[in-house]
């Protein structure tokens, strides 16, 4: 942070490799617009060849490893457009989870960049724009903070840049591209870092403090709507920053909040302003609940994976140790083991020699890259001299969300520690329920990108030849080279029933009627949200992949359970056909009433995809054949109808 602190020395202010005006420490922002071109362009790249496999076929292949997100961003995408076009609630929808709907503002609802890509989702399709959004949020968040680092922290643009290009395709970023698009949107975080950078600066005139707070409550609002998970875990990092630093400098923080406090209330209004819809809805609007629908699922750090490698990756590819996580997209740290002893060493050395982290502005020649050949002299002269109550603030930071991303219970390897954590009390208060702390490890990328910058401005203030400038390019390549990710897995995409597209199903499918899926729709069967999003929405389903509230008011995965969808589930994971009774086509008929069905659908399988229920559809056919009657085969489908049972 760049802070100018009237009420205090130069240097007592939270500042990263900068300072005050004659401080031989003062650093000259890194700008050039054929350099932010030239970067940019890079980013956009780098996304591409990460996402390059999906670019290939958009619309006939899907993520290996989360088939079931992509369908849900993808079903999320279109329903956004569609709501835009058509005067909708964009965060309330009634054509999932017949007849109950689903609270979208309670879901991962990433509404603010679903209306951005609006044109591209009607003009290309919600395939299209799904993989457009995971290019550009990787290729944002690289760029983003390249943009801080070289306005406010990095002496040199190659620091900048390499800071930059950790944050934007770092393992967890490149994990959560494997369909989380609200966990890789975050290219609005740098620019609320800067506006909370301008904050700690002296306000001029009214004009200026209601500008500052309104730009404030804004991204604010803007970073929620993308990911609100992300927005929580960062406040708690910004808090433990300032307070910890504050604590070693209550004279200047006293000052900063002096002047920075007007523009906060105006922030904090306008913030509850537009985010007081939303909220509500999501606390306390219908089909609300509390908790995570994947807590059980333990979505935390294991200590190994830190030091682990992340499978999408060179060293992944080759097949070297890849630790353990839940899944592809909640690998949040696996830095590997050399980056990890060289981050740790490089805060040891920071707190042990403070004044290291800002590049010396004198005693060497700079050349048009911003970079310099250095002297040793100068070197020495500076390090050390002056301790930056910010490198103790940075290192307890990164602490706080480590320990948090540990989750409730220290997990080391195969053991489990009996001694709980702070999440095991922390989790349990309101917002924080519902959060999962393992993500809280993604903001341990940028801290890691800090450290970067600082020891790339150091190292290249030495001279060319210099050992240290050896050792530690070594030790880059060795670090980045094999965490080095590679182009996301993808399968061919089962394609969508002819039925669907061919239009033929508006001629079975009465209006204000539910179309029923078996397999039932739910997180593991999610095709009648793909029926949907191909047929703009035209009819609601009696399932689908979402959260909402279980019958306890806790968060549940899809929808709440029915005699009928529980029976076929279980023909689908036991892969045997149960003998039928009456009370079972009662409780079916029952059902139907419920969903308001006007069709119940079974497809065929695609040939060469494995559904996970495609070995089963003989069994499933035969039980719909049991439940309710003799089927029609309209092209590749089988269909019961019940036009009356929408009545």
């Amino acid at each position: 942070a760049d802070v100018v602190d009237p009420a205090a020395t130069p240097t007592t202010a939270p500042a990263l490799a900068t300072a005050g005006p004659g401080d031989p420490n003062a650093r000259t922002p890194v700008k050039s617009r054929r350099t932010d071109v030239l970067v940019a362009l890079g980013c956009l790249l780098a996304a591409g060849v990460v996402t390059g496999r999906l670019w290939a076929a958009p619309n006939s292949t899907e993520l290996t490893h989360n088939r079931a997100d992509q369908v849900f961003f993808e079903w999320l995408l279109g329903y956004v457009s569609h709501a835009v076009t058509h005067g909708d609630n964009p965060l309330w929808t009634s054509v999932l989870n017949a007849p109950l709907g689903v609270n979208i503002a309670a879901n991962t609802s990433i509404t603010v960049l679903a209306v951005l890509l609006t044109p591209v989702t009607i003009v290309a399709g919600p395939s299209v724009a799904f993989v457009t959004a995971i290019t550009l949020n990787l290729a944002g968040t690289a760029y983003a903070w390249f943009w801080l680092f070289s306005r406010h922290v990095a002496r040199t643009r190659t620091a900048a840049i390499a800071g930059g290009a950790f944050t934007g395709f770092a393992p967890g970023m490149i994990a959560h591209a494997n369909g989380h698009l609200n966990f890789t949107a975050c290219w609005l975080l740098p620019v609320l870092i800067w506006q909370l950078i301008r904050l700690s600066r002296p306000a001029h005139g009214r004009g200026a403090t209601i500008r500052d707070g309104v730009l404030l409550g804004v991204l604010a609002a803007v970073q929620y709507s993308l990911c609100a998970e992300t927005l929580l875990f960062a406040s708690i990092a910004i808090v433990v920053f300032v307070v910890a630093w504050a604590v070693q400098r209550p004279r200047a923080a006293r000052s900063i909040a002096a002047g920075a406090s007007h523009r906060v209330i105006v922030a904090t209004v306008v913030g509850t302003a537009l985010l007081a819809y939303p909220i509500w809805l999501q606390i306390a609007g219908p089909e609300a609940y509390h908790g995570s629908g994947f807590t059980h699922l333990g979505v935390w750090e294991n200590v190994t994976s830190f030091a682990a490698f992340p499978p999408e990756s060179l060293a992944g590819a080759a097949g070297w140790w890849t630790g353990s996580a839940l899944n592809y997209g909640e690998r949040n740290t696996f830095f590997g083991p050399v980056l990890c002893a060289a981050l740790l060493a490089a805060l040891v050395v920071l707190n042990r020699r403070p004044g290291w982290l800002a590049a010396p502005r004198g005693g060497g020649n700079r050349d048009g890259n911003g970079e310099g050949d250095g002297s040793v002299g100068s070197v020495r002269k500076v390090a050390g001299k002056r301790r930056r109550p910010e490198v103790m603030a940075l290192t307890v930071t990164a602490v706080a969300i480590a320990v948090a991303a540990l989750g409730p219970r220290l997990q080391v390897g195969a053991w489990h520690s009996p001694i709980p954590l702070p999440w095991a009390v922390v989790g349990r208060l309101p917002f924080f329920d519902s959060a999962l702390p393992g993500r809280a490890a993604l903001l341990l990328i940028p801290i890691v990108a800090l450290l970067i910058v600082a020891v790339v401005d150091r190292l290249l203030a030495l001279p060319r030849g210099h050992l240290t400038r050896r050792i530690a390019a070594a030790v880059a390549v060795a670090a980045f080279v094999p965490i080095g990710p590679v182009p996301i897995s993808v399968s061919p995409r089962a394609a969508l029933p002819a039925f669907i597209t061919s239009g033929a199903w508006r001629s079975y499918v009465p209006t204000g009627t539910t179309v029923v899926s078996i397999p039932p729709s739910s997180w593991d069967s999610s095709d009648a949200q793909r029926w949907q999003t191909a047929t703009g929405y035209a009819f609601p389903v009696e399932g689908g992949y979402f959260l909402g509230p279980g019958a306890d008011g806790r968060s549940s995965i899809g929808p709440r359970a029915r005699p009928t969808s529980t029976l076929l589930a279980a023909v689908v994971r036991d892969g045997a056909a149960p003998s039928i009774t009456d009370a079972d086509r009662a409780a079916a008929r029952a059902d139907l009433t419920y969903w308001r069905a006007g069709l119940v659908m079974l497809p065929d399988p695609t040939p060469g995809i494995d559904h996970g229920w495609a070995r089963q559809h003989d069994q499933l056919l035969q039980i719909g054949t049991e439940l309710f009657g003799p089927p029609t085969r309209v092209a590749d489908v089988w269909l019961w109808r019940f036009a009356d049972q929408g009545r």
